[in-house]
């Protein structure tokens, strides 16, 4: 079963990454998303990808089972950082929800990264976690963790500011 899919406008292509998928981040959803990745890469007409998730509350995995070690010490998770990073498009991830280290991983592989004010960055694994550090999109733009932070009634603009820039 795909979990991910992805739209096209112009040579910019969105991945929308569903929750499941990513509260479930097994070797099956995160090889769906390399794929997705060589498709793109392989087509010389895109230009930018912009990495989004459909529902609001999790950018990346939602810790589960005290799995998320092994996760982001996976060779899966590893290798679609690494295709990522080295992807020919320009990659842009928008953080409009909740991530912990696994997405601030995934995050810092992209070129340019948004967060909006309902973003909150946890410093660990379990973001249910309350002695963990919890902070704003502000003060993840302000450590250098995101490239910037949007308001989300700006972030659809900032996104068609960069398509447009890219056609």
């Amino acid at each position: 079963m795909k979990n991910i899919f992805s739209s096209r406008k112009g040579n910019v292509v969105t991945i929308y990454l569903p929750n499941q998928c990513l509260n479930e981040l097994s070797n099956d959803n995160t090889i769906q998303i390399i794929n997705e990745i060589n498709v793109i890469n392989d087509d010389a007409t895109v230009d930018m990808v912009i990495f989004r998730t459909i529902q609001e509350n999790f950018f990346l995995k939602q810790s589960r089972n005290g799995d998320d070690k092994f996760i982001i010490e996976s060779e899966y998770f590893i290798s679609l950082k690494e295709k990522v990073q080295n992807m020919r498009p320009m990659t842009v991830c928008v953080v409009e929800g909740t991530t912990n280290t696994i997405g601030s991983e995934f995050i810092k592989a992209s070129d340019l990264s948004y967060a909006t004010e309902e973003a909150i960055f946890a410093n660990g694994f379990d973001i249910k976690n309350q002695n963990l550090e919890q902070f704003s999109a502000q003060k993840a733009e302000d450590l250098g963790m995101i490239t910037r932070y949007i308001p989300s009634d700006k972030i659809d603009i900032t996104l068609d500011y960069l398509l447009h820039t890219y056609e």
